[in-house]
């Protein structure tokens, strides 16, 4: 080295020259530009270099610099650093058991530069501290005459050197409800619960420890902790800023960091290198095994995955130990979705998984997957009793409450036409397999007290009823929402009418300022004729929400219907009392139904055999609603609701034959049949005028609004008229709006079976347009039809599968291609396409120009050999219907009849639904066939009694299983050979 240099090096250490803090910011410097601070220098040159080789333990460095700096400044900040040098250097020599060197340098130094009281007690507590902080150390804190300084040095130490915080909880010497007991105390068990497992925000929170408290590192420490095991990695950085470099626990800081950004592991002490390795093991093994467990379950070959099961298992109990229990359980569902033997599965793992809230959640979701709806449930139920049993939630608690409903939704959401049936088979074989008996084999303790201990409720197979399940959510949790579902449950089922008050009356008690649950009661007196506690129900809904339209609705049915009700029966007087209580009424002003009122004084005088009542009210009659054919109808439909139509009416206003004009014959017809809907007194369309309204509504738009023209398709709609409604359907689609939907829905109920495409994809429009329009009951509406056609099991040759559910949701450029494609179409289509049909449709022959197989000698067209005796379709031998086929193959004996029919009854059967059945093969009813045919009823009548006399037919019912109806029969066998 060069002299120059080396005078240089010897300058820079006898602080001659500044430090280059330009050159080499430092991170403080940094953070200080950058929130808009400029760095002021440092008061000392040199200090921050002192500083640093005390904290590297380099103390007789640090005080020769700090005396050659005091030499030089002689100021009360180079004397500050050099009593921190020297206090360094002091504890130092008594960490080497060098106490009289240390005691010999503060002699020294209390001579020669006579420090403070308090630099003296401050060595002398640090020396002690060195020692270790025990009861004597603690002490002082106790002691009301200790000065404030020397408590705050005591602080100050055991922020630097405790490290078991034990030392403060168990402190002899300190009283029990002193601030550091109480600290510690709360923060050993916050530790504590923070490295076992799983942490609430509360847990941690520890409100207890002040911020400037001697224990808050240790808070910060806790927090950042639990951050690392969450993953918020970003958060538990800036919770290990927040500690102070001068404290215990800023020890750990380098090795949490390090474990954060998987680098760093080289900078770290041997120490801090295996406990990272112990809280983080082997992460790149286990990984790879799962992953290699991951890949056989993917190829789903079980030779593949016990191996790589075994494997996966003995990395994590050699890493990681505490995962192996949630490694089993995962991987034992794994196993079970792709249903493979479970013993093997057990033996592979090297024991049963746990079986605890924790699996049966994770079994429960898993069955949800597989689609098996009852299992799911009955897995959940298993899952509330270890919940409940572990603390995790109450048994009537609000979060019980969410598993319910969530059990409820998914057995409403997949209840069939078949769900009732299917149930049962499901509680037949859970009871028979003793529910999750084999499941608690080997389990410990816990677990099965878990078991033994659940209430009784949890044994009921409530958990398969959705009426059970929503009484009990909304008994722990009520809610409008919940009640909602319970009542749509209800009504989707056709349950009895009391269950549906039963539940209403329940919302009512629960939520008693919610007007729907009255509005329901209303609606259920309605149904059953009951129209003053409808009208009760509806005095108290009125008072909750008066501008509620459904109140007006409602009102004006019941109204109506006791006024009918009093027609029905004759009573003259109190028909008049009706009239005149109506005609006080604003709500029978409004638009046409004061023709209501004036058709209830037809009828007064009807049945008073007032002739002169009666001229005045159909001319009253024919005033109001503008022609003797619109007056003439709602006088028949009122009638017809009270059975009055039988009567000898000649000379009346229902003797009128003449149809007016198309344009007055749909005026006409649209108020009518809009002011019965709004009555509940459905008007009839005459069957004269049906073709002439098919050709109106489809020709020209007739100038009535979307209300009117609605009202006559659900009269077509009541009356079975098809293509009346299809053709109403295409006046309303004309129209643009919000009433499209409607129409839409109307088109999909008109179109024939053989449509199912285009009924399909209406009902999808009509919902998206519902959904967008926020219209709730056509959405509800639609939804239900669409289930219900879904159930139905509609069958014909030409669908291969039933109509579905569809997709409700759906976007706007398909509603629109719908719309547009429906608008089009103005012609009802046929049924079913014909034989001679050369349209080359879906069915026709178009898609078949090549000749099979023909009887003709020199067809041009034939690709397959000649066959002479091939029948041909189209002759007039082709008439032969599907049940003569049949009746010939059971004759041959080319089907097989099921044991439990008798033989004798398959002819009468075929010959039944050969003359009455339908296309969906469904018969009428035993009544209605005794009117239609009264031979064939007692023909079947007889085969039926004879067949059961003679034990012909076997009850096939809920059934037993295959073992018991062995044990039955051998059983029997038993006591006939006795």
């Amino acid at each position: 080295m060069s002299s120059k240099k080396r005078r240089k090096r010897n300058k820079s250490r006898q602080g001659g020259r500044p430090e280059a803090t330009s050159a080499n910011p430092t991170a403080s410097d940094v953070k200080e530009r950058s929130a808009g601070h400029v760095p002021q220098p440092d008061p000392l040159p040199g200090a921050r270099e002192i500083r640093l080789l005390i904290s590297k333990g380099d103390t007789k460095t640090a005080l020769n610099k700090a005396k050659r700096i005091h030499k030089t400044a002689a100021t009360d900040v180079s004397k500050a650093v050099l009593m921190e040098a020297y206090a360094a250097r002091i504890l130092s020599l008594r960490r080497k058991g060098m106490d009289s060197e240390a005691d010999v340098l503060v002699d020294l130094v209390a001579s020669r530069y006579q420090p403070s009281d308090q630099w003296l007690t401050e060595v002398q507590i640090s020396a002690e501290a060195e020692d270790g902080i025990g009861d004597a150390f603690l002490a002082p804190l106790a002691d009301p005459a200790t000065p404030p300084e020397t408590a705050e040095i005591i602080c100050r130490q055991i922020k630097r050197k405790v490290v078991d915080l034990n030392v403060l909880a168990d402190a002899s010497t300190l009283p029990s409800d002193h601030p550091l007991r109480l600290q510690a105390a709360c923060l050993l068990k916050a530790f504590h619960a923070v490295v076992s497992g799983p942490v609430r925000g509360s847990d941690i929170s520890l409100p207890e420890v002040p911020r400037r408290s001697p224990l808050a590192p240790w808070k910060m420490l806790i927090q950042a902790i639990s951050s690392f095991y969450q993953g918020a990695h970003e958060v538990c950085r800036r919770r290990l800023q927040a500690i102070d470099p001068d404290s215990a626990p800023a020890r750990l800081v380098p090795v949490i960091r390090a474990m954060i950004s998987g680098k760093g592991e080289a900078r770290l002490s041997e120490k801090g290198r295996r406990l990272m390795e112990q809280v983080l093991g082997n992460r790149g093994e286990i990984r790879q095994k799962l992953q290699d467990v991951e890949t056989a379950l993917s190829k789903g070959r079980q030779a593949d995955i016990l191996p790589a099961v075994r494997a996966a298992l003995i990395a994590c109990n050699r890493h990681c130990p505490e995962l192996v229990d949630r490694l089993k359980q995962h991987l034992s569902i794994r196993s079970w979705i792709l249903d493979m033997d479970q013993k093997a599965v057990k033996k592979a793992m090297g024991g049963p998984s746990l079986k605890d809230a924790y699996y049966w959640r994770l079994l429960a979701r898993a069955a949800e997957l597989k689609g098996q709806v009852f299992l799911a449930c009955a897995m959940w139920n298993e899952f509330m009793k270890h919940a409940v049993h572990e603390g995790l939630l109450g048994k009537d608690s609000p979060e019980a409450s969410v598993i319910y409903l969530r059990m409820a939704d998914m057995l409403a959401q997949t209840a069939d036409e078949e769900f009732t049936w299917n149930r049962s088979r499901f509680e037949a074989k859970f009871r028979r397999w003793g529910g999750f008996r084999d499941y608690y084999k080997d389990q410990p303790k816990r677990i099965v007290d878990a078991v033994r201990q659940a209430p009784a409720s949890y044994e009921r197979l409530d958990f398969l009823y959705p009426e059970r399940l929503y009484e009990m959510v909304c008994r722990v949790a009520p809610s409008a929402d919940a009640f909602l579902r319970w009542l749509h449950w209800l009504q989707k089922q056709r349950a009895d009418q009391k269950a549906c008050d039963a539940a209403a009356l329940a919302w009512r008690a629960a939520l008693p300022q919610d007007v729907r649950p009255l509005l329901c009661l209303a609606k259920s007196a309605q149904r059953r004729s009951a129209y003053k506690k409808c009208l009760s129900y509806l005095d108290l809904a009125e008072r909750i929400d008066g501008l509620n339209p459904d109140i007006k609705r409602i009102r004006l049915i019941a109204t109506a219907g006791i006024a009918l009700r009093h027609l029905r029966e004759q009573k003259a007087h109190l028909v008049r009392k009706d009239i005149n209580i109506m005609q006080t009424l604003p709500l029978f002003r409004e638009g046409d139904r004061q023709a209501f009122v004036a058709a209830l004084r037809w009828g007064y005088g009807l049945i008073k055999k007032d002739n002169q009542e009666l001229r005045e009210a159909e001319k009253e009659l024919v005033r109001i609603l503008g022609s003797p054919f619109a007056a003439s109808l709602m006088v028949q439909a009122l009638l017809s609701a009270c059975g009055l139509a039988s009567r000898n009416l000649k000379g009346t206003i229902l003797s009128i034959r003449e149809t007016p004009r198309d344009g007055d014959l749909l005026l006409a017809l649209g108020r009518c049949c809009l002011l019965g809907d709004e009555l509940g007194v459905p008007v009839s369309i005459p069957e004269a005028c049906s073709d002439n309204l098919e050709e109106a509504f489809r020709t020209d738009g007739p100038a009535l609004d979307e209300a009117k023209i609605m009202a006559v398709g659900n009269a077509a709609l009541r009356q079975k008229k098809p293509k009346l409604a299809y053709s109403v359907s295409v006046a309303g689609l004309r129209k643009q709006g919000a009433s499209c939907a409607r129409f839409l829905l109307l088109r999909a109920t008109a179109l024939p079976l053989c449509e199912h495409a285009r009924k399909k994809a209406c009902m999808e429009a009509a919902i998206g347009l519902a959904r967008k329009e926020r219209d709730m009951d056509l959405l509800d509406e639609a939804v239900e039809l669409q289930r219900n056609m879904g159930r139905s099991g509609l069958a014909s040759p030409y669908i291969e599968t039933p109509i579905g559910p569809g997709n409700l949701f759906i976007d706007d450029k398909t509603i629109d291609a719908t719309l547009a494609k429906e608008r089009a179409a103005s012609d009802y289509p046929d049924r079913w396409p014909g034989p001679d049909d050369d349209s080359g449709g879906e069915y026709g022959d178009a898609d078949f120009p090549d000749c099979r197989r023909c009887d003709a000698v020199d067809c041009a067209d034939r690709i397959e050999p000649y066959d002479p005796d091939l029948d041909d379709w189209d002759d007039e031998d082709g008439g032969i219907s599907d049940i003569d086929v049949i009746a010939a193959l059971i004759e041959d004996g080319l089907i097989d009849i099921p044991p439990d029919i008798p033989p004798e009854i398959v002819p009468v059967m075929l010959k039944l639904f050969k003359k009455y059945g339908d296309r969906n093969g469904r018969i009428p009813p035993p009544d209605e066939l005794l009117r239609k045919d009264p031979e064939l009823a007692e023909e079947l009548e007889a085969v039926i009694s004879d067949a059961l006399a003679r034990g012909g037919f076997r009850d096939r019912g809920r059934g037993r299983s295959s073992s018991q109806k062995r044990k039955r029969g051998s059983r029997s066998k038993k006591q006939g050979r006795r």
